[in-house]
C-alpha cells in the first residue's frame, strides 16, 4: 500500500517532471493509475497537472525556436564558407526537434498542434467505397481474374 501524500508533495513533483505522470507515480511509490485516480478526482492536482503540461508546452515552444535560430546561423556559416572556398564539402548535422514534435502534437492540440491528414476524390471530390465480394457460387480464380485481386483473401471460398 502507498504512503498517502500531500497535495503539496504531488504538486512539487507533477512540476519537477513536468507533468510526466508516470514518473510522479514511480517518485511517490503509487501506481500510474493510482496517481491519475488521485490527480482527477482532485481539482487542485487538476489544475497543478494543466500548468505542468503547459510548462512542458512553453519549453517545447523554445526549443523549436532555438532550433531554427540555430539553423539560421549554420545556413549563414555555410554560406560564408561556400563563398571563401566553393570546393570544399560542408554537411552539418541539424538538432533533431522529433520528441519537441511529438509533445507539441501530442499534448499542444489546445494551441494548434494537431496533425491532420485529409483523403479525397479525384479533383477534392467525396470518395466513392466500393466492397466487391464474389457471389457464393463463384471461385476465387474467377473472381480474381474478374476484379484483379492480386492475392486471394481467406474468406473466399476455393
Amino acid at each position: 500500500m502507498p504512503k498517502k501524500f500531500s497535495d503539496a508533495k504531488i504538486i512539487e513533483s507533477l512540476r519537477r517532471h513536468q507533468g510526466n505522470r508516470q514518473r510522479v507515480a514511480e517518485e511517490l511509490g503509487y501506481s500510474y493509475k493510482g496517481i491519475q485516480r488521485r490527480i482527477k478526482s482532485n481539482k487542485k492536482l487538476q489544475e497543478a497537472a494543466n500548468e505542468a503540461n503547459e510548462s512542458l508546452l512553453d519549453l517545447a515552444e523554445e526549443n523549436v525556436r532555438l532550433g531554427i535560430e540555430i539553423e539560421q546561423i549554420q545556413l549563414r556559416n555555410l554560406r560564408r564558407l561556400a563563398e571563401a572556398n566553393p570546393n570544399a564539402a560542408v554537411t552539418v548535422d541539424a538538432p533533431s526537434t522529433r520528441n519537441t514534435w511529438n509533445a507539441l502534437r501530442t499534448k499542444g492540440k489546445h494551441r494548434g498542434y494537431t496533425e491532420r491528414s485529409e483523403v479525397t476524390g479525384q479533383d477534392g471530390g467525396s470518395l466513392k467505397l466500393v466492397i466487391k465480394s464474389p457471389p457464393k457460387a463463384e471461385n476465387a480464380d474467377d473472381w480474381m481474374k474478374k476484379y484483379g485481386a492480386e492475392e486471394v483473401p481467406d474468406l473466399l471460398p476455393n
